[in-house]
């Protein structure tokens, strides 16, 4: 029952509901980003490949890409800016983020 109210909360607030969505995780996300981008023939993949290791070593591939939040990324923004990174680099790696969520 508890379940139940969880998922009809969530699907009121607008947030994806599912057995599918609860597993996927961040590697899951930019596998289907690489694999849009090669099927699309965008030139731009190795880019985005580079992003993922980035979010990968941040986030950890196998983190459940529901708990990927609001705060997490801004923390990891600020310490990819700690590291040296431009921030049109950033603003590239949270766009394939994004991309994989959509």
């Amino acid at each position: 029952m508890r379940l139940l109210k969880q998922r009809i909360g969530d699907t009121q607030a607008g947030r994806p509901v599912g057995n599918l969505v609860e597993k996927t995780t961040l590697d899951d996300l930019l596998a289907m980003v690489e694999a849009d981008y090669v099927a699309n023939g965008h030139s731009s993949l190795n880019r985005v490949q580079a992003a993922g290791a980035h979010l990968r070593s941040f986030f950890g591939g196998d983190r459940k890409a529901r708990n990927i939040g609001d705060d997490d990324v801004t923390r990891y923004a600020a310490e990819r800016l700690r590291e040296g990174a431009a921030p049109s680099t950033i603003n590239c790696e949270l766009a394939a983020l994004l991309r994989g969520f959509r």
